[in-house]
């Protein structure tokens, strides 16, 4: 807090530095984004992450999060991000935080593991399964894939894969998204080709009565 405070002080004051307040802004989000997963993964070892469930726009919540979170990487790297919800209105149950931390996470790894010149692809639409409403969201990259040995292992804790000289993994990320998924009554499944890409799909149920009332935000007192 006290580097963004100071960060916020320097770009008001130095608009000649604005480059490297810029920088110092971007790894600070960093920073502030791991300490995050690190309680939140504390928080899930401990059994003391809950979900608060609200209803509301999902369909703009999915675009907001790529277009300001990661349209941005995309140029930096000049790969296409493209975005296909597929309704006009999407409307439902879910656990904003948890969703904005999953989404997070997935399109973190997809900008990091997609070469220049690339594409990927988020889709997100409704279905129908057991007579209930439930939101797919699918991320694609064409990135360079995962092996068959290692898919076996990314939902695993601390794993990191060696093979990638030069690219960061704490083994964090994956492992906690698949408990956040599992948390939000969804499933998380990954399909992946070596030099072609990778292709995770999340399921969540958007109904309220897929949720007790003790997860749903608005019967909280």
């Amino acid at each position: 807090t006290v580097i963004s405070t100071a960060t916020d002080h320097l770009e008001a004051k130095d608009e000649a530095g604005r480059k490297q307040t810029l920088i110092l802004r971007s790894n600070v989000d960093k920073l502030k984004r791991l300490i995050q997963q690190i309680l939140d993964f504390r928080k899930m070892d401990m059994g003391r992450m809950t979900l608060s469930v609200s209803y509301g726009n999902i369909k703009d919540f999915i675009i907001d999060i790529c277009h300001t979170n990661f349209s941005p990487l995309a140029r930096k790297k000049n790969i296409d991000l493209q975005i296909n919800v597929d309704a006009r209105e999407l409307y439902g149950y879910i656990d904003f935080d948890k969703l904005d931390k999953i989404l997070y996470n997935l399109l973190s790894n997809a900008i990091k593991y997609t070469p220049q010149n690339k594409q990927i692809r988020v889709i997100a639409q409704l279905i129908q399964k057991h007579n209930s409403n439930c939101l797919v969201i699918k991320v694609e990259d064409d990135g360079i894939g995962i092996s068959p040995k290692e898919i076996e292992h990314i939902f695993t804790r601390f794993y990191s894969n060696r093979k990638n000289k030069g690219i960061e993994s704490n083994g964090i990320g994956l492992s906690l998204t698949k408990d956040l998924v599992t948390l939000h009554h969804g499933t998380i499944t990954v399909e992946s080709l070596p030099d072609k890409g990778t292709c995770f799909t999340i399921e969540l149920p958007i109904d309220k009565e897929s949720y007790a009332t003790e997860e749903r935000l608005d019967e909280m007192i």
